[in-house]
């Protein structure tokens, strides 16, 4: 755990598997959410994680682990407009929700892309974009199971992958 005002590390938390890879933080910024991705580097062989730790800061413990049921490397965690959390699952091709409330994951959305890697969601939650590996984009629109975000409609890049840059 870093002190960002200190610019020093304050605290180390044990992990429920290798490498714990990318960190969010709860809106009231009492917890720390964790995926754990495994020992392979993307698109490559390895331990493929399956779960995601839930850390209380105050208390610098892990408090929970999100088992999801099956090798996921589960990679870019962004919180909703509507309070849940949005996991991209690399080996699933989707993105699951989590209620932080509960800890369990409420639906699984598919990407129909593989290695589903980074995501951002719109302010309204209406609707998500994803970058995979494979440097393409994806929008979700529509709705899901739960009358979420759902249908994925894949969208090349337009600019140079390298610059990091991408356009619908």
């Amino acid at each position: 755990i870093i002190d960002p005002a200190a610019g020093r590390q304050v605290a180390t938390v044990k992990q429920s598997g290798a490498t714990g890879h990318e960190v969010v933080a709860s809106p009231d910024g009492k917890t720390a959410y964790v995926p754990i991705y495994g020992d392979s580097g993307v698109g490559r062989p390895g331990s493929d994680g399956r779960t995601l730790d839930v850390i209380d800061i105050a208390s610098r413990r892990r408090v929970a682990t999100i088992d999801f049921g099956g090798p996921e490397r589960p990679h870019c965690a962004v919180f909703g407009p509507d309070g849940r959390l949005y996991v991209t699952t690399e080996t699933t091709i989707s993105v699951k929700v989590i209620d932080p409330r509960t800890n369990t994951v409420v639906d699984t959305l598919p990407t129909s892309q593989k290695e589903s890697h980074m995501l951002a969601l719109s302010g309204d939650g209406r609707t998500a974009e994803h970058s995979a590996v494979a440097r393409t984009c994806a929008r979700a629109r529509g709705r899901g199971q739960d009358g979420r975000a759902a249908d994925i409609q894949l969208h090349r890049r337009l600019r140079d992958p390298g610059l990091g840059v991408s356009q619908a």
